[in-house]
């Protein structure tokens, strides 16, 4: 299969010629509606419908003629182990890109490129935290097969030779045959979608509140006069009625649209374990294929609401390197599980949560949060409000209880190569790390700090990073300390 895949590629390919359509329509996105609708002013604007008419023709064809030549000069090839692409219109630009640089191939395939049997396929690299390059419409066996060839060269990173079974020698393949992970079925879906906030998608319909005035008239009633007769309680009572029932269905509306989304978006989302790492796969209309290699995974990252705690799913996130992370909603704690020992070693698994940061990490955020209330209160004073401002003292309680909460609640743990943490005030968010895969480890500390012997640690991944507030000084040293040896003396590699 790989020596197909190698013939293959080793002739310049060109995308689909119907990518010129996707390149036409890409280049319209990047101008914006702004820029559109200007040009379109100025076009109408034109004295005469004879400039009109040759002005308009002639820009399309322009356009045309741009994005004909960017396809034809838009070729890829590989050569000796490396990936060659040339691209330009006016000025040729030639990129190349080591095989064993290459981090992911993401394959796409739009509802647009279903029709016509494309994809688009896009590469990210250990360099850019951006897409490297992207293929707006390629055929899928190509693109599967520059997929194929670049994971070949992720288990190629080596430490200094060493004897068979010792670290120094290739990065073995933790799985040889693929297999499925996780799938999510349909009712797992409608369950991610109810389970998200029940105003999410009030924020579409948002616009269409200026047409109530309409709608309400569809059912006989006039919110004008209705308004004005309001200062009658009994009148008015229809209008509290109407403002609940409206919420009602807009609730439902926003359920609607949330199951919806999730079903279309996620529809039959996989996960599968393959010999060089990970790849997703999901969508109804857009079909979606997302691979990542197992050393690219920089952290786990889970997600629990209050409403996702009832019905026992989280939302796991697998952070890449750049672009691509791999998202799996409604991952029970059984899914967790079993990709923390895909992606973590078991010495880099760090699931106690034992340990606390100091309680006097609550003065901050409680002295933060009543200067900015007594400031908009001292505003609000001098305001047309005056001393009913003084209201905002309720509000005092509730900074004191969150602040409580959010510190008694705080976890993290560490153990052998691991660390992850846990912060919580409603949502739960888990954080899990391998401290191998450290770039840096900061011991910060700010007045406050060093009064209390206290310190903060921020372990800087190659994209994010990780901070436990509020510690001993010790802890913060000996922690900075185990991150940095972790760092060095392990020979696993880190990407």
């Amino acid at each position: 299969m790989i020596e197909a895949d190698r013939r293959l590629l080793a002739e310049p390919q060109r995308q689909s010629p119907v990518a010129v359509v996707f390149l036409l329509i890409k280049a319209i996105r990047n101008l914006g509606i702004v820029n559109i609708g200007i040009g379109a002013l100025f076009l109408f604007n034109l004295r005469s419908s004879v400039a009109f008419a040759i002005v308009a023709p002639l820009l399309v064809l322009a356009a045309l003629a741009v994005n004909v030549l960017a396809w034809w000069r838009y070729t890829f090839v590989v050569i000796d182990d490396e990936l060659v692409v040339t691209k330009g219109i006016l000025s040729e630009q030639r990129l190349v890109i080591p095989l064993g640089r290459v981090q992911s191939v993401s394959i796409e395939q739009d509802f647009l490129h279903r029709p016509l049997e494309l994809v688009r396929a896009s590469l990210d690299t250990a360099g850019s935290s951006d897409t490297e390059f992207e293929i707006q419409a390629v055929t899928r066996p190509l693109a599967e097969a520059l997929q194929r060839l670049t994971a070949e060269y992720v288990g190629a990173v080596t430490a200094p030779p060493g004897e068979p079974g010792e670290p120094g020698q290739p990065a073995p393949l933790a799985a040889p045959v693929e297999r499925v992970l996780l799938r999510r079925t349909p009712t797992d879906l409608v369950k991610v979608g109810l389970a998200q906030s029940p105003w999410a998608g009030l924020a579409l319909i948002g616009p269409l509140l200026i047409f109530v005035d309409d709608f309400a008239g569809v059912f006989g009633f006039d919110l004008g006069e209705q308004t004005a007769a309001a200062e009658d309680f009994e009148a008015g009572l229809w209008v509290i009625w109407a403002v609940v029932g409206f919420l009602a269905l807009a609730t439902v509306f926003s359920l609607v649209l949330q199951v919806s989304r999730a079903v279309v978006t996620d529809w039959d989302l996989t996960l599968f374990r393959t010999p060089t790492g990970l790849r997703r796969t999901s969508g109804l209309l857009a079909k979606k294929s997302r691979a990542s290699s197992v050393e690219r995974i920089q952290r786990l990252e889970h997600r629990q609401t209050p409403v996702q705690r009832l019905v026992g799913i989280n939302h796991l996130n697998l952070v890449t390197i750049g672009e691509g992370d791999i998202a799996l909603p409604g991952s029970t704690e059984g899914d967790i599980a079993g990709i923390r020992d895909v992606v973590l070693e078991p010495d880099s698994q760090a699931t106690e949560l034992d340990r606390r940061i100091s309680p006097k990490a609550v003065i901050p955020p409680i002295r933060n949060g009543m200067i900015v209330l007594l400031l908009a209160m001292v505003g609000l004073y001098f305001s047309p409000i005056g001393w009913w401002s003084l209201l905002g003292l309720l509000v005092v309680p509730v900074i004191w209880y969150l602040a409580q909460r959010e510190i008694r609640l705080h976890r993290w743990s560490v153990n052998g190569a691991g660390l992850a943490q846990r912060h919580e005030v409603f949502t739960i968010r888990t954080e899990e790390i391998a401290l191998r895969r450290a770039q840096r480890v900061d011991v910060r500390q700010s007045f406050f700090q060093r009064r209390r012997n206290l310190a903060s640690v921020t372990i800087d991944m190659a994209d994010g990073s990780v901070q436990i507030p509020m510690i001993p000084l010790g802890e913060a040293k000996a922690l900075r300390d185990l991150g940095l040896a972790c760092a060095e003396t392990d020979p696993r590699p880190w990407m």
